[in-house]
């Protein structure tokens, strides 16, 4: 299974490998989670600027959530993300918030993180960490 994870607004400036950029505990460790099952050719990033992306790419620094988006810039960034997800699979796993997969329609989402705020998806996260190593 393919995983995608959101973004995060805690970036490192300058140009840097997309794995390496995002510094929020949030995206390090859904990061975390997702290598548990899946090898890094396998986990994306769901990026507010750029759509999609692999972790080996190169990216600057932005500022940019789709939290501030408009309806219809969120519409259109689904729509472009949409697009690129067809080419790599059907099945996803979303380690995000709603606003990044509400628009992936067509596609078979597992959602372990759905309906919860960022506290309880941290919570979640460092949970589902601990089982995984038992």
């Amino acid at each position: 299974m393919k995983v995608l994870i959101a973004c995060c607004g805690m970036k490192k400036e300058g140009n840097h490998l997309v794995k390496d950029i995002y510094q929020s505990t949030l995206f390090k460790l859904s990061l975390q989670y997702a290598r548990t099952f899946a090898k890094d050719k396998d986990i994306f990033i769901l990026s507010a600027k750029h759509g999609l992306l692999k972790l080996s790419d190169r990216i600057d620094s932005y500022d940019l959530s789709l939290t501030e988006m408009k309806s219809e810039e969120r519409k259109s960034w689904a729509s472009k993300v949409r697009s690129q997800l067809r080419i790599i699979g059907t099945d996803f796993m979303v380690l995000a918030g709603s606003h990044y997969y509400k628009g992936l329609t067509g596609f078979k989402l597992d959602l372990p993180l759905e309906g919860l705020s960022i506290g309880f998806r941290l919570k979640k996260l460092k949970q589902l960490l601990n089982e995984s190593k038992s």
